[in-house]
């Protein structure tokens, strides 16, 4: 029989045997015919919520469904990887969850809708598919690939609508394992030509150069991305700035602020820059076992390219594979 099963059974057991007394009745306690004292009050109130914790765990042992460590998601003032103490345990794997670097398998599935778009005020949705897979290389360094397809549907002109499949982005960061303070990542970045139809990418091969750095105290994460993008031919110089701040809160909870700042050096100046700032707030939790972070942003576009949206809503459901 399972060790926890044996023990909480074990323990309701005895409970059982010493509130009974012989012959079926119910013994009263010795300490029931005195003046209880504020230290037995304290002692029962343990007691009770010992009792009340055993059953739930043989609830959950019972019922068939996986369990995992309370402490993913509960606050307990201890230490998590990615430095510096958390906002608790459970800030552990939020915290993990919200380092780019981290030595965590993750899927992020990120939905955005850009509403604003001129003419006719409409909107354009991107999904963007986010895998995740870092790879020890050796005991010094990791390796972190993370490749970014995204799904598009944008309008077209003032009746039209385009969707398919946009230009593929993977960025390989080499992180020392062991980071200082500071923790950060630097490698190549590939832009793959996988656009369906011209009006969702340049289809054109690119490279260039990637990089992250963050740090991780407390129940703060904050830190940036950064890449810049040359394509073989010229014809594109794509430019990505992303900074973020999180702030963990118990119980898995998050307060979140992020932005983007987007540019072609090669458009002209009217459609060459995106700048989008906004906050949000978010949870990490576990569904039926699956542990996940689960977030939502409102974001203005502080700078838009002609007839670009206004502003932006983002939802984000990231699937977490902790070791």
């Amino acid at each position: 029989m399972n060790r926890r099963i044996a023990a909480a059974w074990t323990t309701a057991f005895l409970l059982a045997i010493a509130a009974t007394a012989s012959g079926g009745e119910v013994a009263r306690p010795e300490f029931l015919s005195r003046p209880t004292t504020r230290i037995e009050l304290d002692e029962l109130e343990e007691l009770r919520q010992k009792l009340r914790a055993a059953e739930v765990e043989i609830e959950r042992i019972t019922s068939g469904q996986p369990v995992l460590p309370v402490s993913y998601f509960q606050a307990d003032g201890s230490s998590g990887a990615g430095g510096g103490s958390a906002a608790g345990q459970g800030g552990d794997l939020a915290r993990k969850s919200q380092n780019p670097i981290s030595d965590l398998v993750s899927l992020p599935l990120q939905s955005n809708f850009d509403i604003g778009f001129e003419p006719g005020n409409r909107t354009r949705y991107v999904g963007n598919l986010q895998p995740v897979v870092p790879v020890k290389l050796n005991e010094q360094w990791n390796l972190v690939n993370r490749i970014i397809v995204p799904f598009v549907n944008a309008p077209i002109g003032p009746d039209n609508r385009s969707d398919g499949i946009g230009d593929s982005i993977g960025q390989f960061f080499f992180s020392p394992r062991k980071p200082d303070r500071v923790i950060w990542g630097v490698g190549p970045v590939v832009l793959f030509p996988s656009a369906t139809d011209s009006t969702l990418g340049v289809q054109e091969w690119g490279v260039g150069i990637t990089g992250v750095a963050l740090i991780s105290e407390g129940p703060i994460v904050t830190g940036a991305v950064i890449h810049q993008i040359w394509s073989v031919d010229g014809a594109t110089k794509p430019f990505f700035l992303q900074p973020f701040f999180n702030y963990n809160l118990s119980n898995g909870w998050f307060l979140s602020t992020s932005g983007e700042f987007i540019a072609d050096w090669e458009l002209p100046d009217s459609r060459r820059r995106s700048i989008i700032l906004g906050g949000g707030i978010g949870r990490v939790f576990p569904v039926f076992g699956q542990p996940m972070n689960v977030s939502v942003r409102f974001a203005p576009y502080l700078e838009r390219p002609q007839d670009g949206p206004d502003w932006q809503f983002r939802l984000q459901v990231v699937l977490l594979f902790p070791k």
